[in-house]
């Protein structure tokens, strides 16, 4: 029995009529989570106002939310007004003549939120200078 003898021009070429080329790309995805804070538009609202209550800039809102035009936002909009790779919450310090009702309202919450957030006992009974959270982060897989 007489062997046959390939050079590798040979066997590459053999090799690549019975399996087809396939290209692979392999993109290591992380399983950070990332953490956002959303606001919903209130009537009056601009991104000036939001980006002041939030403590961060026009840009980021623009940035984060992919907004086109930042003189246009809509009531009822939800907005990402912060993003952070760990957990965060947003405070505020309450000022005289504040009441629940019209901190959840600046800050698009609810009464019962900020009780269970702050552990408020009575929800007709905050202080001047007492500060509260006013949002939380909510994890997202990113």
């Amino acid at each position: 029995m007489e062997g046959t003898r390939h050079n590798d021009a040979d066997a590459r070429a053999r090799s690549s009529a019975r399996w087809p080329a396939v290209w692979v790309t392999v993109t290591n995805m992380s399983t950070k989570t990332m953490h956002f804070i959303h606001y919903t538009v209130q009537s009056g609202d601009t991104l000036t106002v939001i980006a002041n209550m939030f403590g961060t800039t026009i840009e980021q809102l623009v940035k984060w939310n992919k907004i086109a035009n930042p003189d246009l936002i809509n009531v009822g909009q939800k907005l990402i007004v912060n993003e952070s790779d760990t957990p965060h919450d947003t405070f505020y310090t309450v000022k005289s003549g504040d009441t629940l009702t019209s901190i959840a309202r600046r800050f698009g919450t609810t009464i019962e939120q900020l009780v269970k957030w702050n552990g408020i006992p009575n929800p007709d009974v905050i202080n001047v200078a007492q500060r509260l959270i006013v949002a939380k982060s909510v994890p997202v897989q990113a």
